[in-house]
């Protein structure tokens, strides 16, 4: 266990942080696990969007091939907002002065992208959907950062034909 302000190990049952020096309530220590669970799925998650193995249905389609909806969840939303390193502010500038594509933003854009897509799949998964459609993904920012959002309609879905819903 960690310390949730602090990062350092603690001792089963330790009522505060000998490191800091502050209390640690039960609350704050739930709330901390359930962001470490989160944050192991989400990197669960990314590892299979770069892999193409990811199985939670993701369509820009309003509905799934070869499945019904059964149920409409509603909106659900995955966001990232990413800044701009000056290492990388310094590659693009020179990319830029050169021409052609800035391979340092590609590759933050792609990262960006995914964790955004990511945290969408999360989210639905939480609402209890087992799929999102109607999914696009909007950017934007500034010179020092970028906001990635992938937004959709989480859902229930069967096999079409089945009487009643596949889990995710």
């Amino acid at each position: 266990m960690k310390c949730p302000y602090c990062k350092h190990d603690l001792a089963p049952g330790q009522k505060s942080c000998p490191w800091c020096g502050r209390t640690i309530s039960p609350t704050r220590l739930a709330e901390e696990l359930a962001r470490d669970r989160d944050r192991a799925e989400e990197e669960k998650i990314i590892e299979q969007l770069e892999r193409g193995t990811c199985i939670f249905p993701v369509v820009t389609m309003p509905y799934v091939p070869g499945y019904e909806i059964v149920r409409v969840i509603g909106p659900v939303y995955g966001l990232t907002v990413r800044a701009r390193g000056f290492g990388g502010q310094m590659a693009a500038t020179i990319e830029t002065l050169v021409g052609g594509e800035i391979t340092a933003y590609t590759s933050e854009c792609i990262k960006a992208r995914n964790e955004s897509l990511a945290r969408l799949i999360l989210n639905a998964k939480k609402m209890g959907a087992n799929a999102v459609v109607k999914v696009d993904f909007e950017t934007s920012g500034t010179p020092a950062i970028m906001i990635f959002s992938a937004y959709g309609t989480a859902v229930v879905i069967k096999p079409a034909g089945e009487t009643r819903p596949q889990r995710a």
